[in-house]
């Protein structure tokens, strides 16, 4: 703040200086740039303006508003009147509270308490009775809440500002301490810790920046220590941080080559290990999250997708003796799919207009609250009716006779319902669509099943999925048969190409602008560039080429996403494992090969336009120059990403705006207050295309493997905190970190054939040589690792046999279960220090309690006696017989969910609406308004956990939000 009044001078003396030269009539660009810095001046402070008087540290404006309109006795405040009793509050919050306190709640003074002395003080305080409402700030949360729990208070929402939500208590970590640093203690939580609150995937990605962090700062520090003094020491004649590149290295100097060739072997073969290390780490969290507790009492854990079914084959029976022939004994259910067709569309039609009846019926509590706040300031009646403030809208979109919007969208929300009803007694359609859910007792049958050949015809039953979540299905895609998704596929691939072909134009121009001065040379026309001011020309080189490629490119994931899902993939999960592939191809093909070449190409053209032949040499001393454009690219990424991501700026500002001006219902405020999903796989191929950069330039210019580890390092700093408190995730266990490793491999090729091309080019034959042999011992090292991929699509038997031992008080195996695939490899041969790769796989430290649980989940008899060392304990399993088929409780998985309900389209499993309104100040939502909407008797009704203020505000409750954290819509 003190250097707030002299910047404000210094920059009014400059906007003075340039206002004086507008009055040039020659100075086109004088004017323009002062126009467009007071615009940005004005909008910046704009924006931060109704920041800071709207949202910023509004707690104790919200907390008085809220005793003003519950009509609630003047608070006492805990520092008393005097300031230097808030000093001795503040001191010792728990000493005051018990010395200067009573044990009874009221709202004045005890009469019958004397006043005390204060301790060094010359003043007594009188002694408190507990007030009927306290307010603190969230600082003191952890002092007041003890002293306040023996004393029957309740914790009251007054704010609802739209900030992000936390998960439920019941599943997140441990609240951190309120100071400023104490969010770097989430570094201290254990790994196990971690994958219990947040889940498989979300460590995985914690894990992934970790150790990528350590790797490459090994990586880093050795290339600086070695290869900077040999590079800057060259005759090459490059200047600044190109002296430090490889490229500096001049033609007859092959012999420093040797240092580079030797670091490269070095540092290929520490990639080589982080890459297993990564996916032993994936495997392990795979299999521990297919052997989970929450899993197995999941009805996905037990079904298996097939598509492609034979017409022959649409049947229960058949499809019943089939798999009884794969798993003898174990089918618990068949559900056909079947196309929901019309009742899919009336479904969303039904839907829609209850939103429109919520939307209207919203509007007009709120029309109410301000034509009675505006009576009230008028000095008139308050309670004058209130038929002028129903909504109104007319029956075209801008023309036609108005109606009332909440009597005409209640009408249509009932024919539709009558619709519904009426194709619902018509039965379902008699075809089904060619896919299947078979559902097994046992969680280990859908993973064997998956794996076996179905039929004799090609591609019939090959298309198959373990272990679905119901919620994870793209309903709309089970229907498109073999050859519609392969025709599909086949435009979608075109369409891929086509994007890429697009954005790799505009990353070429992009990288051409990043040598401006000398694409200029070559073309005058673009001379006027460097005519411009020097700020202007060094923010196009600069800075603007990066963030013009970072804006460019965040839209890729969009168009890829919706490209799978048209291609006909039946999950979700499936959607993202393929994006993960194409958003890092993508990356490396535009940002690193285009990017690459068009700097070198653009930079060299004058000089191989005149001679031709230069254009290997120009090529072996141009790439590595281009390292400059790589190391701000990660720069920016390392210093604004990880700070962004904590900061949540985006956010912090338009999330209250999109809660004020575009969430007019209930429905509308939870579904965009709700915690931010994470998805692993775009954000993971982002990271995997800076490992990337890093690995290919690790001997040729290790200041950009330097900044990758920063950018890793920070990242992991940011994401140990995010995982825990801020988001919410759909779980696979591990898999995108298992395709993000693999991954890794593209980047060692690339390195390898870019430090082969300059051995080549600079003639250092016995260099090239030893980096072919680098190259054939990566493609042997990626064979090795295709041995981890089954690993990652089934429950491994022997952990299944592990787990069922333990259950069942049999003895464990000998020699524990390992997710290593060298089954004839010494125990210990790929050790990876402290992980917990061998832990998930032996049930060894599972409680007794959690065995328990986990038996229902098991395929274990239901007659059995499980006998457990508990202090002796014997405990008996009693036998759960139920009907399976009618949805019961299913006595060998314990699973009470109907599977027939549970995987049908869910226009088939359709019930009533809930139409969520509001309660508002005076009580209209539960009077008039409840007894109009459920009139028709076509929804049900509710106003739970849902306020309008005398504002007109709409605030939802944290536990609703927090109920549905991570659903995929908000239905109830």
């Amino acid at each position: 703040m003190p250097a707030l009044p002299p910047l404000l001078a210094y920059v009014a003396g400059v906007l003075d200086g340039w206002h004086k030269q507008t009055a040039n009539p020659n100075s086109a660009w004088t004017k323009w740039r002062f126009r467009l810095t007071i615009f940005a001046l004005a909008a910046t402070n704009g924006m931060l303006a109704y920041y800071f008087s709207t949202v910023h540290q509004r707690g104790v404006i919200d907390a008085m508003d809220w005793l003003r309109r519950t009509g609630r006795d003047d608070p006492i405040p805990l520092e008393g009147t005097y300031q230097d009793e808030a000093d001795v509050f503040y001191k010792d919050p728990s000493a005051f509270m018990s010395t200067y306190f009573g044990a009874r709640i009221g709202s004045s003074l005890a009469e019958d308490e004397p006043a005390l002395p204060v301790p060094g003080q010359s003043y007594s305080i009188k002694k408190y009775t507990w007030p009927s409402h306290v307010m603190f700030f969230g600082a003191l949360e952890e002092v007041m809440k003890p002293a306040l729990s023996g004393l029957n208070y309740r914790e009251v929402k007054i704010s609802n500002v739209g900030m992000l939500k936390l998960p439920l208590s019941s599943y997140r970590t441990p609240p951190i301490a309120k100071n400023l640093l104490a969010w770097l203690q989430t570094l201290k939580t254990s790994d196990d810790t971690v994958i219990d609150h947040a889940g498989e995937d979300a460590f995985s990605v914690v894990y992934y920046m970790r150790w990528a962090a350590r790797v490459f700062g090994f990586m880093a520090l050795v290339g600086m220590a070695i290869l900077w003094p040999v590079h800057a020491t060259a005759n090459n004649g490059l200047q600044g941080l190109d002296r430090l590149t490889m490229g500096n290295i001049a033609q007859n100097e092959s012999y420093r080559l040797w240092a580079n060739v030797i670091l490269s072997w070095v540092f290929v073969g520490a990639s080589i290990w982080f890459i297993f290390r990564l996916l032993r780490q994936a495997t392990s969290l795979r299999v521990r999250y297919l052997m989970s507790m929450a899993r197995q009492q999941s009805l996905g854990a037990y079904a298996l997708l097939v598509r492609d079914i034979p017409p022959d084959s649409r049947n229960e029976d058949t499809l019943r003796a089939l798999f009884n022939r794969v798993q003898p004994d174990s089918v618990r259910a068949v559900v056909l799919s079947r196309d929901a067709g019309p009742l899919s569309k009336i479904d969303n039609k039904r839907r829609d207009a209850r939103n429109k009846v919520e939307s209207a019926a919203t509007k007009y509590l709120h029309n109410v609250i301000q034509e009675r706040k505006k009576r009230r300031s008028g000095g008139g009646d308050p309670e004058i009716g209130n038929a002028g403030a129903r909504p109104q809208e007319k029956s075209l979109i801008l023309c036609g006779a108005k109606r009332d919007a909440i009597s005409h969208h209640l009408k249509e929300l009932e024919k539709r319902q009558t619709d519904m009803e009426a194709l619902t007694k018509k039965g379902l359609p008699p075809q089904y669509d060619g896919s299947a859910f078979i559902v097994f007792h046992d969680y280990f049958a859908p993973h064997v099943a998956a794996g076996v050949n179905l039929d004799v015809k090609p591609g019939a039953m090959m298309d198959k999925y373990a272990g679905v979540d119901p919620d994870d299905i793209i309903w709309n895609n089970l229907g498109k048969g073999y050859a519609e998704r392969q025709a599909r596929t086949l435009i979608s691939s075109a369409l891929s190409f086509a994007l890429i072909i697009f954005w790799g134009i505009i990353a070429a121009f992009i990288g051409s602008i990043a040598s401006i001065d000398k694409l200029a040379q070559i073309a005058p026309f673009l001379a006027v560039i460097n005519d411009l001011p020097s700020a202007i020309v060094g923010i196009i080189q600069g800075v603007l080429p990066t963030v013009a490629i970072s804006v460019a490119f965040s839209l890729i994931p969009v168009v890829l996403r919706l490209l799978n899902r048209f291609a006909g993939l039946p999950t979700e999960a499936a959607v993202e494992r393929l994006l993960i592939g194409q958003y890092y191809g993508f990356l490396v093909f535009n940002v690193l090969f285009v990017v690459t070449i068009a700097g070198s190409l653009f930079g060299a053209l004058d000089a191989v336009i005149n001679r031709p032949t230069s254009i290997i040499e120009m090529l072996g001393t141009s790439i590595p120059a281009i390292s400059s454009f790589f190391v701000n690219y990660v720069m920016l990424l390392a210093l604004s990403g990880p700070a962004g991501e904590l900061l949540q700026i985006a956010p912090l500002i338009v999330k209250p705006l999109i809660l004020k001006y575009f969430a007019k219902t209930p429905r509308a405020s939870l579904d965009k207050s709700r915690p931010p999903l994470f998805q692993s796989g775009v954000t993971l191929a982002r990271h995997s295309f800076v490992a990337t950069i890093g690995m290919t330039y690790l001997v040729i210019a290790p200041l950009v493997t330097l900044f990758v580890a920063i950018y890793f390092a920070f990242w992991h700093l940011a994401y140990t905190y995010q995982m825990q408190y801020v988001y919410v995730w759909k779980e696979t266990g591990g898999f995108y970190l298992h395709t993000a490793a693999k991954q890794l491999f593209v980047a060692l090729y690339i390195h390898e054939v870019v430090l082969f091309a300059i051995f080549f080019i600079k003639t250092a034959w016995p260099q090239g040589v030893l980096m072919l042999i680098a190259l054939f011992a990566t493609v042997m090292a990626q064979r090795h690792a295709e041995l981890y991929s089954p690993l990652m699509q089934a429950v491994p038997a022997k952990a299944a046999m592990s787990m069922d031992r333990k259950l069942s008080g049999g003895k464990l195996p000998d020699t524990e279960p390992s997710t290593k695939p060298e089954a004839g490899l010494r125990k210990g041969a790929w050790a990876s220090g402290n992980t917990i790769d061998n832990e998930v796989l032996d049930t060894n430290h599972l409680s007794n309690d959690q065995l328990m649980q986990a038996n229902n989940a098991s395929h274990i008899s239901p007659s059995t006696t499980v006998e457990m060392a508990n202090n002796n304990e014997i405990i008996a399993m009693e036998n759960q017989s139920g009907e399976n088929e009618s949805g019961s409780k299913d006595a060998t998985t314990g699973v009470e969910e109907d599977p027939q309900t549970v995987f049908s389209h869910p226009a088939f499993r359709w019930e009533r609406l809930t139409l969520w309104v509001p309660r508002d100040p005076f009580g209209l939502a539960e009077g008039d308004l409840r007894k109009e909407i459920t009139g028709p008797n076509v929804a049900n009704y509710t106003t739970r956990d849902a306020i309008i203020d005398e504002n007109g505000n709409i605030q939802v409750s944290n536990a609703m939000i927090a109920e549905f954290a991570g659903k995929r819509d908000t239905e109830f």
